[in-house]
């Protein structure tokens, strides 16, 4: 028999749930962020055992991939054991279900017996009007949760009131990850992608003191190849070994510490540079300016590549600029992974699920845009 959903407050067994669809679509225009969350119900108790997922296309073309649904309950399963989470609770939902996490979401709600709260998707997390009352399972963008920082930055109530938060879609920001460290109830950075269906290891924030690495979930093991990326062995979610793109450093068969993406590894004087990691180096500076910004591999005759700071927007004065690559040497891991010089780009290339799109980006630089 399959499982039915608590869906704000109200329980709704498989058949009621396809006619409270019906019948609101007959009623009413649905908008898109409900109709999204409709459409997945009905193919989740629909006949066919897969469901249509499309990937984030962070790194290429965005790409539709089918996935089994006895796979997306193991998953679901997999998150739950690994967060204690059993018996009735609130979860929230504020990701858009047109993606895989607000997907999964809602199946971790049918698997687990959870009362759903559903709220349109916001780009911040004050416009969405969460209600004040107690959750034991949320996820969350950092770009969600940065406005919540920025405005109550000694006051996390908000998210105190939530007893499991997930944190993922992208890489916070120091001062982000920071803020978080602080919540009294446990925060956890997620590592995974669509081919996973969403997570498949975790990395506590919450309490404090954080950990550095992320901890795999139940029945999931890594090893990695000759360019030291991850390998994931995850059989109860897909066939066969999965490999990534991701750099890492491996503890253990069930732990890792990221480093950085292999496709944007910067090869300047011989030496090879994340430019994720120096980026998190430059953020005490760089939160001054108030400008998104990004590390490049420029071309150059002498170094082979030339780290870049790449900024949106308009250019600097000279005089601004020598003073930011000066302040960003005082702060840099060591003198060689620091920036030599700064150019701009009218705007940041993003992809459908809100990535920074890193080479579309670069490309529009070098196209002059």
């Amino acid at each position: 028999m399959q499982m039915g959903l608590s869906l704000n407050g109200i329980y709704y067994d498989p058949a009621a749930l396809i006619a409270l669809i019906s019948r609101e679509r007959e009623q009413t225009k649905l908008p898109a962020w409900k109709n999204d969350i409709y459409q997945f119900l009905q193919a989740w108790y629909g006949p066919d055992e897969h469901i249509s997922l499309q990937t984030s296309g962070s790194t290429g073309p965005a790409q539709t991939i089918t996935a089994q649904k006895s796979r997306m309950a193991s998953s679901a399963r997999a998150t739950l054991d690994a967060l204690g989470i059993s018996g009735k609770g609130k979860a929230l939902l504020i990701l858009p279900a047109s993606h895989v996490a607000g997907k999964m979401m809602l199946v971790r709600a049918i698997i687990g017996g959870l009362d759903l709260i559903t709220l349109q998707p916001r780009l911040t997390w004050q416009a969405m009007n969460i209600p004040l009352q107690s959750y034991c399972l949320a996820a969350a963008t950092p770009s969600q949760l940065m406005g919540l920082m920025q405005t109550n930055k000694k006051n996390r109530g908000a998210v105190d009131q939530i007893k499991h938060l997930l944190v993922g879609g992208a890489a916070p920001s120091p001062a982000l990850e920071s803020w978080l460290c602080q919540c009294k109830n446990p925060v956890y950075l997620t590592y995974g992608m669509t081919e996973t269906l969403s997570h498949v290891a975790l990395r506590r924030l919450a309490p404090a003191p954080a950990r550095p690495y992320y901890q795999a979930l139940p029945g999931i093991h890594f090893e990695q190849n000759q360019e030291a990326c991850l390998i994931i062995h995850a059989p109860a979610l897909c066939d066969g070994p999965l490999h990534t793109r991701d750099q890492v450093k491996l503890y253990t068969a069930t732990s890792f510490h990221w480093l950085g993406r292999l496709d944007f590894v910067i090869n300047s004087g011989g030496l090879k540079f994340h430019p994720e990691q120096i980026e998190a180096a430059l953020f005490p500076v760089m939160q001054k300016l108030k400008r998104r910004y990004m590390i490049v591999g420029i071309n150059d005759k002498q170094l082979g590549e030339c780290l870049t700071l790449l900024l949106e927007g308009q250019d600097l004065e000279e005089t601004a600029q020598t003073q930011l690559l000066n302040d960003c040497s005082k702060v840099s891991q060591s003198k060689y992974a620091c920036p030599r010089q700064i150019k701009t780009v009218s705007q940041f290339s993003m992809t459908d699920s809100g990535k920074l799109d890193r080479m579309r980006t670069l490309l529009a630089y070098h196209k002059g845009i």
